[in-house]
């Protein structure tokens, strides 16, 4: 049965709020599968219950599927088939029709948004300390203090194959 104290890294799925299971969120899922497993279908006269957070929001099968079927499902979600008695004992704020498709396009704009910076964002480099540093160390200083890594082995190999390759190639033209 659903606990309200829900793990991150699940989401809670069931025909009403007494048959409500926590599912992993290891497989991806969207809203529209979610809702297929949750009612066994979805028609034009569906409704489902969405609780997300603070909110509860109805959405209806056919016209707000559309809109919102693709968007993915985040860990805490609670998602039933439209009880009116369910709806009551939820007890939070409730957004229907176009009023939770507006909320639910305009929070999932904002996750995006948040998720691009987040991966945009400069990773700055953990300085080690002076206990962690190797005895040899393979850097060497620059000019603004910064410290540059020795090229690797493999390209050093490659080089110097390459260069014997055509000294090779020169004495055999002279002879």
């Amino acid at each position: 049965m659903y606990s309200a104290a829900a793990d991150n890294d699940m989401f809670w799925l069931g025909t009403t709020k007494s048959t409500l299971k926590h599912q992993s969120m290891d497989v991806p899922r969207t809203i529209r599968q979610a809702m297929m497993l949750s009612c066994g279908g979805i028609d034009k006269y569906t409704r489902i219950i969405l609780v997300r957070g603070s909110r509860c929001f109805v959405v209806n099968g056919a016209k707000d599927l559309d809109v919102v079927r693709d968007f993915p499902i985040l860990p805490g979600d609670r998602i039933q088939k439209y009880s009116e008695t369910d709806l009551r004992d939820w007890n939070l704020p409730v957004l229907e029709g176009a009023d939770a498709v507006a909320w639910l396009v305009e929070s999932e704009k904002q996750r995006v948004v948040e998720s691009k910076e987040k991966l945009e964002e400069p990773q700055q480099p953990i300085a080690p300390t002076a206990s962690a540093m190797p005895v040899h160390s393979a850097t060497s200083s620059t000019a603004d203090g910064t410290s540059m890594a020795s090229p690797p082995w493999s390209i050093i190999v490659v080089l110097i194959v390459a260069g014997c390759g055509l000294l090779w190639l020169l004495v055999k033209r002279r002879s």
